[in-house]
């Protein structure tokens, strides 16, 4: 009874947590679409275009500032899910590490460095990818809600229908074919699940955020010259 209390404590405040990301995200989604958009839809950004004001300026001005607004909530939440994961993680996977003779905490560690890497490269998607959807959207809205759908929803779809297809297919080896894992699998398998899935957002991360910067730094000048959308 006592560790099911704690697991449902630990599994309180990982839920605490999933609220403050969806939110934060959200946030971060739309404030990356304003820091471009709103100039470029009141033309202010075409005449920031004619000054003698490079690109890159014009880009990582709005980015820094981006990038000051959220350090410190971003830190705060981040340090959440680490104590979140970590204790959530051991108290889960503490009786099976025990059984195999081990310990839960270097894998309760692991997958909450995992986890945290993986939240801080989601945001940092969001924030490149909003700067380019605040280009190309008619407002802030449209912007907000195709980078949470890009970035976040699609994406997390997909992975999902992977990790499903490939628990069902360690059950299939597990049942059908008697396969039988070592121990060390056993320790580290809450790590390995966490780990697969964390990989390929952070591969979709570096996606979205090469992506978007390519298309700032080479359409910039014209999405800023078209007229706004209505």
């Amino acid at each position: 009874m006592a560790i099911e209390g704690r697991q449902r404590t630990w599994s309180e405040c990982e839920g605490l947590f999933a609220i403050m990301a969806v939110g934060l995200y959200v946030w971060a989604a739309s404030q990356a679409a304003q820091a471009l958009g709103e100039p470029r839809r009141g033309g202010f950004l075409e005449l920031l275009l004619v000054a003698p004001v490079s690109r890159g300026q014009l880009i990582g001005g709005p980015w820094r500032a981006w990038l000051r607004l959220y350090a410190a909530p971003v830190a705060a939440l981040l340090l959440i899910r680490l104590v979140a994961t970590i204790g959530g993680q051991a108290v889960t996977w503490g009786i099976v590490t025990l059984q195999s003779g081990g310990s839960s905490f270097a894998p309760a560690t692991v997958s909450a460095a995992i986890t945290v890497v993986d939240s801080a490269a989601d945001l940092v998607a969001l924030g490149w990818f909003g700067l380019w959807m605040g280009m190309t959207s008619k407002n802030t809205t449209v912007a907000t809600f195709k980078t949470i759908l890009f970035v976040q929803v699609i994406p997390w779809i997909v992975i999902a229908i992977v990790m499903i297809l490939g628990a069902l297919t360690i059950s299939w080896s597990r049942i059908w074919r008697n396969v039988s894992f070592p121990a060390w699998f056993n320790t580290w398998s809450p790590v390995i699940t966490i780990a697969i899935p964390a990989g390929l957002i952070i591969v979709k991360d570096a996606g979205f955020v090469i992506w978007s910067r390519r298309r700032l730094y080479s359409a910039l000048r014209v999405q800023a010259s078209e007229i706004p959308k209505r």
